[in-house]
């Protein structure tokens, strides 16, 4: 069941999961037991605690706790407990004495009162910090991959040396060196580089993947008469040597 229904909406229950409430003077002066802690749990300025559930009634009229099982509406509950540390509490709607309708749960640990998050709240919160982290991962990817024709993809990890201020510095000087040099002989400053296995590998593997989505269409050339003439005769002459073949002697 939704621990929203019948008394909180979506936005009252977010903010109760963020608080906790303890009365530390009051924890360290009595012991927490099974009995007490229903009396510790129903303080007024615990914002947990709704002041118009059976449980005030019955505080207020002095009457023994057993009357919430003949009273209709919310009232909490001690479910579990693991004494002296934890006590976990229930709000729940009474409809009869033997039909009830969870609405929400509530822990105590050492004398801390804690809003237990339901099912939805607890795979949003999940999913969030799931999704931050795979962001975060991505974005620090992003930032050290590298690109070059020659190579492909690389990555500029910060032991490497490569994409840093000294490196960028290094190839500007390189750069400006070989055209200088280039100019002073006349070449113009060019480098002649024969390429790559990955470059070859690459374009041969795009080359073989464009011809077979985009085919070329196969045309055969025109013959010429005199082509057409010369095979037409030797077709003939095929046909009468076979017809010779198959006629029987004399």
């Amino acid at each position: 069941p939704s621990p929203m229904a019948h008394s909180q909406d979506a936005s009252t229950w977010s903010k109760l999961l963020s608080l906790t409430w303890s009365d530390a003077n009051r924890w360290n002066m009595q012991q927490p037991t099974p009995a007490n802690i229903l009396d510790y749990f129903c303080e007024r300025t615990n914002p947990f605690y709704d002041h118009h559930c059976n449980n005030e009634q019955i505080r207020m009229q002095r009457l023994n706790p057993e009357h919430l099982l003949g009273m209709q509406g919310v009232e909490y509950v001690l479910l579990r407990f693991q004494e002296p540390i934890l006590f976990v509490i229930r709000k729940q709607f009474r409809k009869s004495p033997t039909e009830v309708i969870p609405q929400s749960l509530y822990y105590i640990i050492n004398g801390v009162v804690h809003a237990a998050p339901d099912l939805g709240s607890l795979f949003n919160s999940r999913l969030l910090t799931t999704t931050y982290h795979l962001q975060c991962a991505f974005n620090s990817l992003n930032s050290i991959v590298r690109h070059h024709p020659d190579t492909g993809y690389s990555w500029a990890t910060p032991g490497s040396g490569q994409g840093d201020s000294s490196g960028a510095a290094s190839g500007a000087s390189t750069a400006a060196a070989t055209a200088a040099a280039g100019k002073a002989t006349g070449t113009g400053g060019g480098i002649k580089k024969e390429s790559s296995v990955f470059q070859r590998q690459r374009v041969d593997a795009l080359l073989k993947e464009w011809s077979a989505l985009f085919p070329s269409p196969h045309f055969q050339p025109q013959q010429q008469p005199q082509q057409q003439k010369q095979q037409q005769s030797q077709q003939q002459n095929q046909q009468t040597h076979s017809v010779n073949k198959k006629a029987p002697s004399a």
